[in-house]
């Protein structure tokens, strides 16, 4: 909607855009619960559906502490400082929130209010692209 400043997009966009990011979503899940990570598994199903959903509120990116704690563990500092920062700024708290002004909003506007997003699929990029090796299972 903020992208398009159309209060009704077209449904097959909507459709189209949410089947594909669970789609990538499952992709990073698998990746990383095949490479032994099975939290980062949860977080990425768990960001893919926050980005899937027509409505998704702050305070339901709270999937954010568990991305932090996986990226603090495997040691990508920089990462966890961007993520920490985006979500303890609130950047979309920045833009004047009202009565759908979002439509109204210049680009800076439109990328505050728009950050987490952002981060839930650079998130997603990041993991999906990774190529961790497997961890080895011993039959005992």
């Amino acid at each position: 909607m903020r992208l398009s400043r159309d209060l009704s997009p077209p449904v097959i966009l909507t459709l189209l855009l949410s089947i594909g990011v669970m789609a990538f979503g499952l992709v990073a899940a698998k990746r990383q619960i095949d490479s032994g990570n099975d939290v980062n598994g949860l977080v990425c199903i768990a960001f893919a559906s926050l980005l899937a959903s027509p409505v998704s509120w702050t305070h339901h990116w709270v999937w954010a502490v568990l991305a932090l704690l996986v990226l603090v563990k495997g040691r990508h500092r920089v990462a966890a400082a961007v993520l920490g920062a985006v979500f303890v700024i609130g950047p979309m708290w920045l833009a004047s929130p009202g009565q759908f002004r979002e439509l109204k909003h210049n680009w800076l506007q439109a990328a505050e209010c728009v950050a987490y997003v952002v981060i839930g699929l650079a998130y997603l990029i990041c993991f999906a692209a990774s190529r961790q090796r497997s961890r080895t299972r011993s039959a005992s």
